[in-house]
């Protein structure tokens, strides 16, 4: 849910405002400028010249948070290390399963 500056800077540019300059003073960081991006109706209601200026504010703003060391990181999370553990538990069952048939089979085949 966009918050109350990206909201305002939707509508500025659905206005038919093309001036980027205002954006700074808002104080946006690089993910409302994706959410901007991403919520107004380029070519529609907006120009996509402006977009593009957008877009270029959007880089340098995630640039200088990166520096600073604001930008968030993203964290993938694999699942292939739930289903390794799920394979290790398989593969000992199946072990434990032959070892109990080998004892069973030898106890009855002296």
């Amino acid at each position: 849910m966009a918050n109350e500056r990206v909201r305002q800077a939707v509508a500025y540019f659905e206005g038919g405002n093309a001036d980027v300059e205002p954006l700074h003073d808002m104080g946006l960081t690089a993910a409302d400028l994706d959410e901007v991006l991403e919520l107004v109706a380029w070519g529609d209601k907006a120009s996509l010249e402006v977009k593009a200026a957008v877009e270029r504010l959007y880089e340098a703003r995630l640039a200088e948070e990166e520096k600073a060391g604001l930008a968030i990181p993203l964290v993938v999370v694999k699942e292939e290390r739930k289903r390794g553990r799920r394979r290790v538990f398989v593969i000992l069952a199946v072990i434990g399963a032959l070892l109990v048939a080998l004892m069973v089979w030898t106890g009855r085949h002296p």
